[in-house]
């Protein structure tokens, strides 16, 4: 026997505390009664007076208690085979890590913010397939696509703006990345979700959306950072990124190439906040597609005895109730 919830049984702890609370309280009562009868007839009375029928009913529902905790606790005899379909989407999460993500206009910082995000978006998922893809001046597959989540969501933490190799901002490269995981025969729907501040260096962006829609794959953008300009922390030493010139490196987001891509794949496009609506929104429409067939497999379904323990302490419940009913008709 197994229990699927085996931290239940702890609560069986409860059976023999009733009882000890029960007689303790028993006994309490009979000696407070006995001191307010005014004879030594009417207490010698009292002292021999049969409690079998309070005895019986507090173990009665005692019993009843550690039956019903059994049966919550899930027993399992037993086990069939069932095959298992795994349905759902391929998801790409493409996190930009170039240098302006170390902006400072939201906290921690934007970087940050897309982890953060990613960690909501992955927790939001059903049984997709996910991958992560880090880009900067290029994009490098960090994690290929695979149902383990949890490992996902660990890489995702430990990146950093060394992570795509190569310095720079292209969104095309993001794009490029995703669709290297597919060959021109998986003509299924597809998510591509890029977070990024949308500075874009290379372009190229619309043709690279156009090939996306081609290949089926949707692409939901998040804008993150402030509209308005902050400087980008030098991340080699203290203080700012400079130019050629020495003055300091301004960056800001920009949502229009990020607009365009979403638009054109027919996705959303949701500037970053705190609330974590962009999530919902992205989450929601990647829930809308129909998905495929991932992968099936064999498991082992555990066949559930639960009503073995229910039934007893049903008839249990009843019998003491019985019994009360009993008690309070007598004269």
């Amino acid at each position: 026997m197994r229990f699927a919830h085996p931290g239940m049984l702890l609560l069986l702890l409860l059976a023999p505390a009733y009882i000890a609370a029960a007689f303790l309280s028993r006994r309490v009562a009979r000696r407070r009664l006995t001191a307010l009868l005014p004879s030594p007839e009417q207490r010698d009375a009292l002292r021999t007076a049969n409690p079998s029928s309070g005895v019986i009913r507090a173990v009665l529902l005692a019993v009843a208690l550690a039956f019903l905790v059994v049966a919550a606790a899930r027993p399992q005899i037993g086990f069939d085979y069932v095959k298992v379909q795994r349905r759902g989407v391929d998801v790409v999460l493409a996190i930009d890590v170039s240098a302006s993500m170390l902006a400072r206009d939201v906290t921690p910082d934007r970087l940050g913010q897309a982890k953060i995000i990613a960690a909501r978006l992955i927790d939001a998922m059903g049984s997709d397939r996910l991958a992560v893809l880090p880009f900067a001046g290029d994009s490098v597959l960090r994690w290929p696509l695979s149902f383990d989540h949890g490992a996902a969501k660990m890489l995702i933490e430990s990146l950093d703006v060394m992570s795509a190799g190569k310095p720079g901002t292209g969104l095309k490269t993001a794009i490029d990345g995703a669709l290297k995981l597919y060959g021109p025969e998986d003509q299924f729907e597809k998510v591509l979700v890029i977070l990024s501040d949308g500075e874009d260096h290379l372009g190229g962006i619309e043709e690279s959306a156009r090939q996306a829609e081609k290949n089926k794959m949707i692409i939901h953008t998040v804008g993150i950072g402030d509209p308005h300009g902050v400087p980008i922390p030098n991340p080699d030493a203290e203080g700012f990124k400079k130019d050629r010139a020495g003055k300091t490196v301004y960056t800001r987001l920009e949502p229009e190439p990020l607009q365009i891509l979403s638009a054109i794949t027919h996705g959303y496009f949701v500037q970053a906040g705190y609330s974590g609506d962009e999530v919902k929104k992205i989450a929601g429409a990647i829930g809308a597609l129909n998905g495929r067939d991932l992968k099936s497999s064999t498991v082992a379904q555990y066949r559930e005895r639960y009503q073995w323990f229910l039934i007893p302490a049903v008839a249990l419940l009843a019998l003491e109730a019985g019994l009360a009913r009993r008690k309070r008709r007598l004269p």
